[in-house]
């Protein structure tokens, strides 16, 4: 990590602390899938779903466009 409270730490180590703290402050919640088929008590299989979620548009120009323009702005990168 190059900015930041984990400054000098690598990423690999960082990821789980900044996980932690995302969650602790309420700007992040953890999320599970099941690892494979679900299947009911009945034998039915079940379709698992977290519906209260939210998806990013990859393909809108204008999204990526201001995603760019921020961290242009805001960060201090390499490139």
């Amino acid at each position: 990590m190059i900015i930041g409270t984990h400054t000098g730490v690598k990423v690999s180590d960082a990821k789980g602390l900044v996980r932690k703290e995302l969650i602790d402050r309420g700007e992040a919640l953890v999320y599970y899938e099941p690892g494979g088929t679900v299947v009911s008590r009945s034998g039915d299989n079940c379709v698992v779903s977290y519906c209260n979620q939210w998806y990013l548009n990859y393909a809108d120009e204008n999204w990526k466009k201001r995603v760019l323009n921020h961290v242009q702005n805001n960060f201090k990168t390499n490139s």
